[in-house]
């Protein structure tokens, strides 16, 4: 299970409680033939319950900031690609692209219109992706279309400007990743409690 902290780092959020459960259900396989006093004795499945819950409420409030944190970066990116578009249509030249740096770098890209367009759809899918309660591989595959559309037309550009064509597909990449290892700390605690449905039923 994963938590984020500041920095973008991964920490783990399982505790000492989590490792008190472990030694509890070892004690528990070495002692199992041995009674039922003896279970009662290394498992107390009161304590166990709060437990879980209590680590289960901790990766949800992670995984909900996480993810909101990296939605927000994504709608950062759609003002910047408005305001680009924006720059497009009102333009009798190259259109500035709004990196925020101190030197102005001009878009050379054909079909500047339909890749602007096509980044701003692949940051909304990565949006949808971070909100969106269960998601398949077909919403990861149009971001994926989508994002891709602007690297192919800037494939001959300079390479900050394929640099600016390339932040949709990175950011949904990114996701996708965080994406995948959310489900595996969600994961953890499915499988924390049917161990201890397991025990519990034999």
């Amino acid at each position: 299970m994963f938590i984020c902290n500041t920095s973008g780092n991964f920490l783990p959020i399982i505790s000492h409680h989590m490792d008190g459960l472990k030694k509890r259900y070892s004690l528990l396989d070495q002692g199992f033939g041995e009674g039922q006093e003896q279970v009662a004795e290394f498992l107390d499945e009161q304590e166990q319950d709060q437990i879980i819950e209590e680590l289960r409420l901790q990766n949800e409030r992670a995984n909900s900031f996480f993810k909101k944190a990296l939605a927000f970066v994504s709608l950062m990116m759609v003002i910047l690609y408005l305001i680009f578009l924006y720059e497009i249509m009102t333009s009798s030249s190259n259109p500035i692209i709004p990196l925020p740096i101190s030197e102005h770098i001009y878009s050379y890209a054909p079909y500047q219109m339909i890749a602007t367009l096509s980044s701003i759809g692949a940051l909304i899918s990565s949006i949808f992706l971070l909100q969106a309660p269960n998601f398949t591989m077909i919403h990861i595959y149009v971001g994926a279309f989508l994002s891709i559309i602007p690297n192919i037309i800037a494939i001959h550009t300079e390479k900050m400007e394929k640099l600016w064509w390339a932040i949709p597909l990175g950011i949904l990449v990114f996701d996708i990743i965080a994406l995948f290892l959310i489900k595996d700390s969600e994961q953890d605690i499915r499988s924390l409690e049917k161990l201890k449905y397991k025990y519990k039923g034999a």
